[in-house]
């Protein structure tokens, strides 16, 4: 479902599932990127397309997030490539950033906002410290939207131009 469906769609439910239901995109949004992610590193850092799925099989894939958004920041920045797609490292650090939110919280009820916008309480604790934070169907529906267009657009834009040389010329 796209970002706009999607907003349609939970306008129309309950706060409870309206909130589940973005939180759902939003986790599978971040899944997709992180094997965006992953592909256009491996397809950078490998030399031939044995390498690239080695690296991509095996190597990549271990890494934590923070440690591929800084490989790719890294990237994106010695090629040149961060003044052609801007958004692409931000948009991946919300993104993953409001899915730790999501993922390490446990949601137990609902505040409306100044615009009356239903707001989900999450709440969660490290290291014996209490956090209650309340976040928006709209911030989630939001960030599925900008985390789509980066992933569907810019991302593989990305890998075409991380591909080696010997993917256009080795059959």
């Amino acid at each position: 479902m796209d970002a706009l469906r999607l907003r349609a769609a939970v306008a129309k439910l309950p706060d409870d599932i309206s909130v589940s239901m973005a939180a759902h995109h939003l986790l599978g949004r971040a899944v997709q990127a992180e094997a965006m992610m992953d592909s256009v590193i491996a397809a950078r850092l490998g030399r031939s397309i044995a390498e690239v799925l080695v690296l991509h099989g095996k190597v990549i894939s271990q890494m934590s997030i923070n440690a591929k958004l800084s490989l790719l920041q890294e990237i994106m920045e010695g090629e040149g490539w961060g003044d052609d797609f801007p958004f692409v490292v931000p948009v991946l650090r919300a993104l993953f950033a409001l899915r730790n939110k999501l993922a390490h919280s446990l949601p137990f009820g609902f505040a409306e906002t100044p615009l009356a916008q239903p707001a989900a309480r999450f709440w969660s604790a490290r290291r014996g410290n209490v956090k209650i934070e309340e976040i928006t169907v709209s911030t989630i529906v939001g960030m599925v939207h900008s985390a789509q267009h980066v992933i569907g657009v810019d991302m593989n834009f990305l890998h075409v131009r991380a591909l080696p040389d010997s993917y256009w010329t080795e059959m």
